[in-house]
């Protein structure tokens, strides 16, 4: 018999990073410095393969200096390259740009022989539930992109941003995916936050990736907006990739 220890939404993380994978030029692993082997998804090793590695140690302000410094090199052995940053306080970030410069030094050479210049480097951070993820991505984005935090559990499923774009201003909302029949508890409350935003919104920006098509789930989404009443606009995204 198999057993399988993921809840519902690292299974469903899983499958995002599996599909996306080709796409990223560098995993960027976050852990806890308290427990940095402990705090590691087991499959991230095997899912990046081949991809440039950083490995952030955070928390490192509760860890012992010296274990810091253990683990620093234990990575730096293994091919990782490594940071200790506390994502609360903002020590360190300012480290983590030149050292994905440091990491994706070989990708940036190839794109310049290629005549590529100065294209982003497509970057994922990864780890377990609870060891920082949310609260890095509010530091770096900055203090214009904020988590909702009304629900416990549920805070990275409703992220509010004042934009201004063609001279014209407005909140953004962006929502977990909508799986409409999951009964898996974690998919059930992003479905409610995502219910929050529609109802909050007065124009709702449909989603869709041109290669999955007109699936069963789409078109229940579809269903779902339909009798919001909002003004729908429908995106198809990944049309270069089709």
């Amino acid at each position: 018999m198999n057993y399988q220890w993921y809840p519902g939404h690292m299974m469903k993380a899983k499958r995002m990073m599996q599909e996306n994978i080709s796409l990223i030029d560098l995993v960027i692993e976050l852990v806890d410095a308290r427990v940095p082997l402990s705090s590691r998804n087991p499959d991230i090793d095997e899912l990046g393969k081949n991809k440039s590695r950083l490995i952030l140690l955070n928390k490192s302000d509760l860890a012992d200096p010296e274990e810091n410094r253990r683990w620093m090199a234990y990575f730096k052995e293994r091919g990782f390259h490594v940071l200790e940053i506390n994502a609360r306080s903002g020590q360190g970030l300012r480290a983590i740009q030149p050292k994905v410069q440091e990491a994706c030094r070989e990708k940036i050479e190839r794109d310049k022989k290629r005549g590529i210049k100065n294209r982003p480097v497509r970057a994922i951070v990864v780890g377990i539930p609870n060891v920082g993820k949310s609260t890095l991505f509010n530091a770096v984005a900055g203090d214009t992109i904020s988590i909702v935090k009304d629900t416990p559990g549920v805070t990275r499923d409703r992220i509010y941003a004042e934009c201004s774009w063609l001279d014209m201003n407005f909140t953004l909302i962006d929502t977990g995916g909508i799986e409409p029949e999951s009964t898996d508890i974690i998919l059930s409350q992003m479905r409610e936050q995502a219910q929050i935003a529609i109802d909050t919104a007065d124009v709702i920006i449909f989603l869709v990736d041109v290669r999955q098509g007109l699936t069963d789930s789409v078109q229940r989404v579809a269903e779902i907006l339909r009798r919001s009443r909002k003004p729908v606009v429908l995106a198809v995204n990944k049309v270069d990739s089709f």
